[in-house]
């Protein structure tokens, strides 16, 4: 008999002891390995768990998949943990995985898949409340969840650690900042970000996702410490996605380096080291990233600016592969953006990070004078008649600059009233970084609805500065507007339904 569906709206918080009145035996007899002990499972033979996927006012979809704890041994990509933490991601998303064994009617999103497979001491441990004050990285947040369940396999008992990654909890444009700040060990950059970034330890990754993954791994590990159990062997399986998904990437190579055993499975994993690639893989072979080829955000930052991510990559292309299931999953169909759009806009990142630099890091954070081309031709300046007028400009840029959040005060730098040669008018000469647009996108993903005119309205209140951009990057948006650049396309491609539908279909494939 397989553990059935109840689908549900209203959910509550719950404990397997808080609802049976009792405290289930760590180490009961469990003869399917699907986490729970014979005498609670209704189908003790069977680990066989139906699932419903259902999102409000859109599609219910249904799937099952093998919920066995020997799994947690094997060192290759598990189709069935490819879903299992597929359902885990998708608990902060608009879409719900619905699935509810006889002995469990209600769960809430914070604790709903790991109670359903056992766990117990489920916690969601408020991590971003503690740096809300602080002066050194305040964006560099994240929440997570975790449980913890054994399981006997030949004389051998294992605590199975869950680690769920929870982003974005103190709103989009805070978590935006914090994911295009790479970091960069210089002067240029400490000018942009001040502060010790004490919790960025190793300079070789993305410094908003290090620091992140640090200040989690100190709850992590302080979970663990408080409920591990003496004579158990403990593995972390790790989850998350997208952001979570490079911060559970770091995680799991931090515990890996500290010996214990790991299974993580990231979804749509953005690069987060400059470590030389060959030395990234072969070290890290139980950390999966389940990629859509078709997604734009795994791929940056950049590898131009010599960033890769740790572990091994499981990747398809919903487009090219699975776009005719797609419509049957989600009754809709599949938006995507071409590969020469997506390459266009990496090409667009790579042109505004570097213009005449070299492409790396570095090179976002240093102040570029963008008014005069290779000729020395000043290109967008505002010219006055007279030296007055333009000291007036300056002292309007300089208070329009100050009412801005602290992080874009950072990126422009107005420096003196110069007089043009050619013409003898006089102009204010200003400089800005290409690190612009972390604190730029940051408030376009904060807007309740983007859309063009919103976000021309943006660029439009940032004048002077954001305009000197557009010379650079003039043959990627002739390539998106050839070939037509679709919103819905980056969204679809990366959220965590349509990783969810990747899971199984790579679940389907290994059938």
């Amino acid at each position: 008999m397989k553990k059935s569906i109840i689908p549900i709206t209203i959910l509550a918080c719950f404990s397997i002891s808080s609802l049976l009145g009792c405290k289930a035996p760590a180490n009961g007899p469990d003869r399917d390995y699907d986490g729970i002990i014979n005498e609670l499972d209704p189908a003790p033979d069977d680990n066989t768990y139906k699932v419903r996927l259902t999102q409000d006012g859109g599609y219910s979809q249904t799937m099952s998949f093998a919920m066995d704890y020997r799994n947690f041994l094997k060192e290759k990509y598990d189709p069935n943990l490819g879903l299992l933490g597929a359902y885990l991601i998708n608990e902060f998303s608009a879409t719900k995985p619905d699935f509810t064994p006889a002995y469990s009617p209600i769960a809430d999103p914070a604790s709903k898949v790991m109670a359903q497979v056992g766990c117990q001491d489920i916690t969601y441990i408020d991590v971003a409340s503690k740096y809300q004050s602080s002066s050194d990285d305040p964006y560099d947040v994240d929440n997570v969840i975790m449980g913890h369940n054994t399981f006997i396999n030949e004389n051998n008992t294992y605590q199975v650690f869950f680690v769920n990654n929870h982003s974005y909890v103190n709103g989009p444009s805070k978590g935006f900042m914090s994911d295009f700040d790479v970091g960069a060990e210089t002067e240029a950059y400490q000018e942009f970000s001040p502060g010790e970034h004490s919790d960025w330890k190793d300079k070789n990754n993305h410094k908003g996702f290090d620091v992140t993954t640090n200040r989690i791994l100190e709850a992590v590990l302080q979970y663990y410490d408080e409920h591990k159990i003496e004579d158990t062997k403990p593995i972390f399986f790790i989850t998350g996605h997208s952001r979570g998904a490079a911060v559970a990437n770091l995680m799991a190579r931090s515990l890996i380096d500290k010996s214990y055993t790991v299974r993580a499975y990231a979804y749509n994993t953005p690069n987060n080291t400059a470590i030389i690639k060959s030395t990234v893989n072969d070290q890290y072979k139980t950390i999966f990233n389940i990629l859509n080829d078709d997604d734009l955000i795994s791929a940056v930052p950049t590898t131009e600016m010599g960033f890769h991510r740790f572990g091994q990559d499981v990747s398809l292309s919903v487009a090219k592969t699975y776009a005719t299931q797609y419509k049957t999953f989600f009754g809709k169909e599949y938006h995507y953006c071409e590969d020469a759009v997506i390459n266009a806009l990496i090409d667009c990142l790579n042109s505004i990070c570097t213009k005449d630099k070299a492409c790396n890091r570095n090179t976002i954070y240093e102040y570029r004078d963008y008014h005069y081309d290779e000729d020395g031709t000043n290109l967008d300046a505002e010219y006055f008649d007279s030296q007055d007028s333009a000291e007036a400009c300056r002292t309007d840029l300089l208070q329009q600059i100050h009412s801005y959040p602290s992080p874009m005060q950072n990126v422009f730098y107005v420096d003196e009233v110069k007089q043009d040669s050619s013409t003898s008018k006089w102009y204010v000469q200003y400089t800005l970084r290409p690190s612009i647009l972390m604190p730029i996108i940051g408030q376009v993903m904060d807007l309740p609805e983007i859309s063009l005119e919103t976000i021309l309205g943006l660029i439009e209140s940032y004048k002077p500065f954001v305009t000197t951009l557009i010379s650079d990057i003039t043959t990627s948006l002739l390539v998106i507007l050839f070939y037509g650049f679709d919103p819905d396309g980056i969204v679809d491609a990366h959220i965590q339904a349509t990783s969810c539908f990747m899971a199984y279909m790579l679940a389907q494939a290994n059938k």
